[in-house]
């Protein structure tokens, strides 16, 4: 059993794709301008070294930078939301409990 591992880092914008033809090929596909690769191991498998950098390109997808957040409005917490209900001074109401036979007042 062959192992590749490819790693593609961003390089300085304009240097375009560095890097051998098939992964060169991949990385054109997925749309990357400016990259610098670099592999370990059994680069001479064709399939592993293609099979290797679309498993680099997937993880750098996979990763989302903070400016491509969506925005999301915040909601208020149930204490902020019912904030003015809960200032209010809430006096006990009298409620018989008819449940019992001796009928004892129960406040709720």
């Amino acid at each position: 059993m062959w192992f590749c591992h490819c790693k593609a880092d961003s390089s300085q914008r304009g240097t375009g794709i560095v890097s051998a033809p098939v992964p060169r090929k991949l990385l054109q596909m997925a749309a990357i301008e400016d990259c610098y690769t670099s592999a370990q191991e059994s680069t001479g498998t064709l399939g592993n070294f293609a099979n290797a950098t679309y498993a680099a390109i997937a993880k750098t997808y996979a990763y989302l930078a903070s400016d491509l957040w969506k925005e999301m409005p915040l909601k208020k917490t149930h204490y902020q939301e019912f904030a003015d209900y809960l200032a209010k001074n809430h006096r006990p109401v009298w409620v018989p409990d008819l449940r019992m036979s001796n009928h004892v007042n129960v406040f709720f």
